[in-house]
C-alpha cells in the first residue's frame, strides 16, 4: 500500500482463529491498544496491538534497513515482515456458528449473535452478562437468526438485524424512554 509516497506495510499478523473472521474492531474504549475479533466457529479473541505497532523498535529497525539498502533499480532488501502475535485472551463464545459481533464504542461490553437465534452480551473479561433469546411482549416470540449487530455510540443500546427481515433495538433497563 502506498500512502503519500511512503511505504505502508503489514505490521502484524493475528492468526489464532480456526475459521473465517466475522468481525474485527479496534474499540475506542481501549484507547487503540487492543483489537477484538470473532470467527464463525464461535471463538472471540482480544489482541494487544502495542506488540506490533508501527512505533515498535523492531518495525522501525526493519523500515530503516529497507529504505537504507534500497537502490533505484528496485528492492535489494525484502520489505519489513509482519510480526505474528498471539492473542491476549481467546475463548469460545458459541457452540453454534457466530454470525455477528459488535463492541460498544465506550463501555467495556461486546455482543455476539448466532445463527441459532440468540445474542450473548459479554464484558471484556469474557464473562457472559446476558443472553437474549426472545422478544419482549405478551407472546415472547423467539428472535430470528442474527445477521447484524451495532451499539449506540454512547448509550447502552444494541440494534440487531436478523434474517427474518427485522431490526430490533434493545436498551438497558436503566435507560429512560
Amino acid at each position: 500500500m502506498n500512502c503519500g509516497g511512503k511505504l505502508a506495510s503489514n505490521v502484524g499478523m493475528l492468526d489464532k482463529h480456526r475459521s473465517w473472521v466475522v468481525h474485527v474492531d479496534i474499540p475506542y474504549s481501549s484507547s487503540g491498544r487492543s483489537v477484538i475479533s470473532g470467527s464463525v466457529s464461535g471463538e472471540i479473541c482480544m489482541w494487544d496491538i502495542r506488540k506490533f505497532s508501527t512505533g515498535s523498535p523492531l518495525f522501525v529497525r526493519q523500515l530503516e534497513n529497507y529504505f537504507s539498502k534500497r537502490d533505484d533499480s528496485g528492492d535489494s532488501n525484502p520489505r519489513p515482515t509482519p510480526t505474528s502475535v498471539s492473542a491476549e485472551m481467546a475463548f469460545d463464545a458459541h457452540r453454534s456458528p457466530m454470525t455477528a459481533l459488535a463492541h460498544h464504542p465506550v463501555a467495556p461490553v461486546f455482543a455476539s449473535g448466532s445463527h441459532h437465534k440468540y445474542i450473548h452480551l459479554f464484558n471484556t473479561q469474557g464473562d457472559v452478562l446476558s443472553t437474549i433469546r426472545y422478544h419482549e411482549g405478551f407472546f415472547k416470540q423467539r428472535i430470528s437468526a442474527v445477521s447484524a449487530l451495532a451499539f449506540h455510540p454512547y448509550k447502552m443500546m444494541l440494534a440487531t438485524g436478523s434474517i427474518g427481515s427485522t431490526v430490533t433495538i434493545y436498551a438497558s433497563s436503566f435507560i429512560k424512554k
